[in-house]
């Protein structure tokens, strides 16, 4: 919007989260080893890399659960995709990751295979949980930044996905590292109190501004 009209006339109001992971909860060593997977179901080639990555994981670290948001055009290519690769022992489906927050943010991972720019504040939320992020490079979402905020794949590559997910099940540097600047990105930039006196903020302005006019052809 800025690059089409007045910076001036623009205003951002980041997402903000409630909780800031003051339930912190999660076990890093648990023996049964819980993973969110996130995303539209748009970018197969995405997902597809992804999930040769994971099947390779699951041969060696045997109990894993997979957590998979299953919606989008692509819903029955990814089922497929997971059918021919015996990962349905492991998975569990749902069509809305929204609806499972609780869930998501008791998980020892989050994964995000797509670059479409999705800002969703339930990353926020796992981030402020201390849980490590997977993700494709997406240039699109500032809170994504490599190596401080998350690991950053390439998501056309099966083995950087394994790698990066054996990373963050054993918590193996630099898991930990990330997790805890990824918190304090989420408890600076993120909290719903700031979100709240953002949003107010741009109200009163708007409130107080002169109208736009705006030009209008007229008939002939």
């Amino acid at each position: 919007l800025r690059e089409h009209v007045n910076a001036d006339m623009v205003g951002v109001v980041p997402f903000g989260v409630a909780s800031a992971g003051d339930d912190l909860a999660v076990e890093h060593s648990a023996e049964v080893s819980g993973l969110g997977i996130i995303g539209t179901g748009r970018d197969m080639a995405a997902y597809r890399s992804l999930l040769t990555g994971l099947s390779r994981v699951v041969r060696e670290l045997e109990q894993v659960e997979l957590f998979l948001e299953l919606r989008g055009p692509h819903e029955h290519d990814i089922w497929r995709q997971a059918e021919r690769l015996n990962l349905l022992e492991h998975i569990s489906s749902f069509p809305d990751a929204a609806h499972h927050r609780s869930l998501l943010v008791q998980c020892h991972g989050l994964v995000m295979p797509e670059r479409f720019g999705d800002v969703r504040s339930l990353t926020l939320d796992v981030m402020a949980h201390e849980i490590p992020v997977v993700s494709a490079d997406d240039p699109y979402l500032d809170y994504v930044v490599p190596d401080h905020t998350a690991l950053v794949v390439d998501a056309d590559d099966p083995a950087d996905w394994a790698q990066s997910i054996r990373t963050v099940l054993r918590y193996d540097d630099p898991a930990p590292r990330i997790t805890s600047t990824a918190r304090q990105w989420v408890l600076k930039r993120h909290q719903s109190s700031q979100q709240a006196e953002r949003l107010t903020s741009l109200l009163q302005t708007m409130r107080q501004g002169q109208a736009i006019r705006l030009e209008t052809a007229r008939p002939e």
